[in-house]
């Protein structure tokens, strides 16, 4: 019997290949590097009893990391190889299988366990990623709209930003909080902050939670958090916010507009939250080019202003959401983007100045696609003259997101951006101020007994006053003419 037992344990091993007796090992299993820099990771095998070992290097990100090669092979008289790894990207921080390099090993004969190098990137320059609200609260079915606010402190561009929300509630992810994009923040242009938002509607009654995590192709990344508390539905509708109405002036001018007609300064939403509205004061010279903050380039996409003003004069310049027309002011013609404002005031006073100028402007991509049309379809009306009136513009340029506008304007007020309508408007070309009126004539009285002449809704020009005075002269002549006739016929016949 143990004759037996033998032979069949002498088969087994003449049929089953023994494992490789070779190993390989990896150095460094974890490194750092930091962008655009290189490291190299030195592979290792030893106790040989193979011919060669394939290595391989795979699963990680290629968007992320470089190899100088992904494949070598080693034998007992060349049994190491150095692989050189270099950090290309940082958007890839936030999962760790795409910054993980893992190595294969096959052996001509056998099996060798795989090894991993964990790589982490790093970079001099930081992101920082903050909700607007520590907590947000909202009621089922009513709409909320959560801000994150993406801001850096290093003077070099920050690009390629990507918040991704993958790590929020499936309600919510479901309701629209779903990743977006921001192609860069400016900051060698003094921009430091990008604002996102997101505004869907409140899901069941619960608490759901908010993550965005916020990488970019240059910077280390960061993550924000906070709740969303939805509360019982009370089942009132939500209500309309009241227009808080702003001082006006009917005169002076500056600038390009001069005298004449000044259009009031159109009264907006009284803002719920800070970035709606921005001011910025300062002194007029010959290029006055106001570049507005990226919080509001956010909430209204006007991203710079110039202005035409007279030099030297101390400016107030105000750029701010509008989400309520006053009930005076009829909606744009047409499908409605967004509303937002801008004005100009003499410092110090509520004086309204009306220079000509323009405004860079962008619409995003998605809403043009969503309501399918085209950047020709995109019009820009100004509410003028008790009217919306077309506003001459062009596309300038284009990123993944936005067309980007120029409006050219002999004044500033209130804006629409809109999709074209069938509605015909007025162009913008209205005089810079109203033409002093013809002075009319005032006929001299006439104190004779003759019959008083129809009022007329006309008013006569300068030519027709001489004629209907000639018309009272000769009248008044020829009454007189005739009651000399009559009284001198009435002493002869005496």
């Amino acid at each position: 019997m143990k004759v037996k037992i033998l032979f069949f344990v002498l088969i087994l091993f003449t049929v089953i290949p023994a494992a490789s007796a070779v190993t390989c090992e990896v150095n460094p299993a974890t490194t750092t590097i930091d962008l655009g820099l290189s490291k190299k990771v030195t592979i290792t095998c030893s106790d040989w009893d193979v011919n060669s070992v394939v290595v391989d290097a795979t699963q990680y990100n290629g968007a992320c990391l470089s190899l100088d090669k992904t494949s070598d092979t080693l034998t007992s008289g060349s049994n190491t190889k150095d692989f050189t790894v270099t950090a290309t990207s940082m958007a890839c921080q936030e999962n760790i299988n795409d910054r993980t390099i893992i190595w294969k090993f096959t052996p001509s004969s056998g099996t060798v366990p795989s090894k991993s190098t964990i790589t982490t990137i790093q970079s001099g320059l930081t992101i920082t990623a903050t909700f607007k609200s520590e907590e947000y609260t909202a009621e089922e079915g009513k709409d909320i709209t959560i801000v994150l606010e993406v801001s850096t402190t290093s003077t070099e561009d920050i690009t390629g930003i990507t918040i991704n929300t993958s790590g929020s509630s499936s309600e919510l992810i479901s309701a629209g909080f779903t990743t977006k994009t921001i192609s860069k923040i400016a900051a060698s242009e003094g921009e430091k902050t990008q604002m996102v938002s997101w505004t869907i509607a409140a899901p069941a009654e619960g608490t759901y939670n908010l993550r965005a995590s916020v990488t970019s192709t240059n910077a280390d990344s960061d993550t924000a958090t906070t709740n969303l508390t939805v509360t019982e539905s009370s089942g009132e509708p939500t209500p309309t916010p009241t227009p808080t109405p702003t001082s006006t002036s009917s005169g002076g001018g500056g600038g390009g507009g001069g005298g004449g007609f000044l259009p009031p300064s159109i009264p907006f939403e009284a803002p719920s939250e800070s970035y709606r509205s921005i001011t910025t004061s300062f002194k007029a010279n010959e290029n006055n080019l106001i570049t507005v903050p990226a919080s509001m380039q956010e909430v209204t996409g006007v991203m710079e202003i110039e202005a035409v003003l007279d030099q030297s004069m101390d400016v107030v310049a105000t750029v701010s959401k509008v989400s309520a027309l006053p009930e005076a002011i009829s909606e744009a013609p047409g499908e409605i983007y967004t509303y937002f404002e801008v004005v100009f005031t003499k410092q110090g006073t509520s004086t309204t100045l009306e220079p000509a100028g323009s405004i860079k402007v962008r619409v995003e991509k998605e809403w043009i696609n969503r309501i399918g049309a085209t950047s020709s379809d995109i019009k820009f009306v100004k509410y003028k003259y008790d009217t919306w009136i077309d506003v001459s513009s062009e596309v300038i340029d284009s990123d993944d997101q936005y067309y980007y506008f120029k409006l050219n304007l002999d004044s500033f007020s209130l804006f629409a951006v809109i999709k074209k309508s069938s509605v015909s408007l007025p162009s913008m070309s209205f005089p810079m101020s109203t033409p002093t009126p013809t002075a009319t004539p005032t006929p001299a009285e006439d104190t004779s007994d003759s019959v008083t002449e129809p009022e007329t809704t006309s008013t006569p020009s300068s030519t027709e006053g001489v004629v209907s005075t000639t018309y009272y002269v000769i009248g008044g002549v020829m009454i007189t003419l005739l009651a000399i006739v009559v009284v001198y016929f009435v002493k002869f016949k005496k």
